[in-house]
């Protein structure tokens, strides 16, 4: 792949749908035949009791044969020779960290010489072998059968301002589009926690994203561990955008200026993945809860497998790299913390996302259309890209994570069109500039041109395609708010 130069941040997933992933140089440029569509990664040691979960792993994915190895690098050569385009990865809770979400990360985006991950890979485990047997069995039965996903969402927003229990359910989505024929309802509480006496209001749903601040144990003042071992989410997907709430067992604190590595006795990321839930998407790191509803969206939008969701988020900390691969920290007891300023804490969260269950589970069709309509001409040596925002159901896509230095607030997000652009053979794409940036007609005022600027781009080979990558950045004036979010808006990019 040919790199290009510039800082990026997330790609909006909503956007455009994710062609499949192939290898380049130094694998193969097209996947062997006989290479399985989906992998085994054996991360287990000899003779341990999840070696029952490797065999059942074997068998879902319908693999001959596992990689084993003992970190994942050692699985770069396999990986290379076979070029799957799914994997399952078995690991022991104890060894899921922080680390080992970077590792499997960095390997999957080794498999050739592009910067991007090039396997949608799902992580199988749980509290022993038995409930990470019965978890994939699970998860393998909504993927072979996803009608039996209940039509219906629920957003659990996290504690309000009121020092009370109360639960206040809302009766329509809050930050999800709404969708048609789907059951919807979000709710928030108080800041003395989710009632127990409420709890089977939160049952019988298939989308469920929990947001608010979490530890390793629970949703800050919000549902705990316990609270979620008395749930029946059965067949639903979760996401959870609360910090840590993916942790399985080891974590590590750093608040306090050294790293230091802990345990969770109670991880409520377990009770999760025994209460029913066919997939669930959380981290194992702080991280930010914009990534996840992009990543709801782009499901919503494109009709997207659960493992090509999380993989447009992967593709974001390439380009937020400069469309190179990320360098991921390494986080060692008693060292200081790696700097956690605006945008790092977010990239080094969003890098720690993982995707519990199968990556191969396509929850639904399209449910929404893209937000933008996109037209490419070749002008000679010059590719001309317009892009119209037609709709703006899709709220959070239009939000740059990482940085608000374009907005009337730093601490705010910037506004951004991300966008995933097939290449012709021969077209252009080492540099990129705005032609023009105009915003659409409003109610009380006219169109007019649009600040900009260019955040980053490059260009992603798959199977002999390509594809270009690239974002630009406008100005917010509150959370969500600009005159960029307007119908009509019209962005022309000039590819050289």
């Amino acid at each position: 792949m040919r790199l290009l130069p510039g800082v990026a941040a997330l790609l909006v997933p909503a956007l455009a749908l994710r062609a499949q992933e192939a290898p380049a140089a130094p694998g193969p440029a097209t996947r062997p035949e006989s290479a399985p569509r989906t992998a085994v990664l054996d991360l287990v040691p000899a003779d341990d009791p999840f070696a029952a979960v490797v065999r059942d792993a074997l068998r879902v994915a319908q693999a001959p044969a596992a990689i084993r190895c003992a970190r994942p690098a050692e699985a770069l050569a396999r990986l290379r020779a076979e070029a799957p385009r799914f994997a399952l990865v078995v690991v022991r809770p104890q060894d899921l960290d922080v680390n080992l979400a970077y590792d499997l990360l960095d390997v999957f985006a080794r498999i050739d010489d592009d910067p991007f991950v090039d396997v949608a890979y799902g992580v199988v485990t749980g509290r022993d072998a038995a409930a990470a047997r019965a978890f994939l069995a699970r998860s393998d039965a909504v993927r072979r059968e996803p009608s039996r996903i209940p039509r219906a969402s629920l957003e659990v927003m996290g504690p309000n301002q009121m020092d009370d229990t109360a639960a206040r359910f809302w009766g329509r989505p809050i930050a999800l589009p709404r969708l048609a024929g789907w059951r919807q309802q979000s709710l928030n509480h108080g800041r003395r926690g989710y009632p127990d006496t409420r709890l089977a209001e939160l049952q019988g749903y298939g989308l469920v994203h929990l947001g608010g601040h979490g530890v390793p144990e629970r949703i800050e003042q919000g549902l705990t561990a316990a609270q979620v071992r008395r749930l029946d989410w059965s067949d639903a997907i979760v996401w959870s955008g609360a910090c840590w709430t993916g942790v399985v067992g080891p974590w590590v604190e750093y608040r306090a200026g050294r790293v230091e590595r802990r345990t969770c006795a109670e991880p409520f990321a377990l009770e999760v993945l025994e209460n029913g839930a066919a997939a669930y998407l959380a981290a194992l790191h702080p991280d930010h809860g914009i990534p996840v509803y992009q990543e709801i969206e782009h499901v919503l939008a494109t009709g997207a497998t659960l493992g090509e969701a999380l993989e447009c988020t992967y593709d974001a900390l390439v380009l937020h790299a400069g469309g190179r691969r990320p360098e991921l920290p390494r986080w060692r007891e008693g060292a200081p913390p790696p700097p956690s300023g605006r945008g790092n804490v977010e990239f080094q969260g969003t890098a720690a996302r993982i995707l519990f269950g199968d990556p191969r589970i396509r929850p639904c069709a399209a449910l929404v259309p893209a937000s933008f309509s996109v037209r490419s001409e070749r002008d000679g040596k010059v590719l001309r890209i317009t892009a119209t925002l037609r709709h703006t159901e899709l709220r959070n896509g239009l939000s740059d994570t990482f940085a608000g230095d374009l907005a009337s607030d730093p601490m705010l997000f910037n506004e951004r069109m991300a966008l995933k652009v097939p290449l012709a053979p021969g077209d252009p794409g080492q540099r990129i500039t705005v032609e023009r940036a105009r915003s659409g007609p409003g109610l009380l005022r006219r169109s007019r041109d649009l600040p900009s600027r260019v955040v980053g781009h490059a260009v992603e080979e798959e199977d002999g395609r390509r594809f270009l990558h690239v974002q630009v950045d406008f100005p917010a004036a509150g959370f969500q708010e600009s005159e960029f979010r307007r119908a009509g808006t019209q962005v022309v990019l000039r590819v050289e």
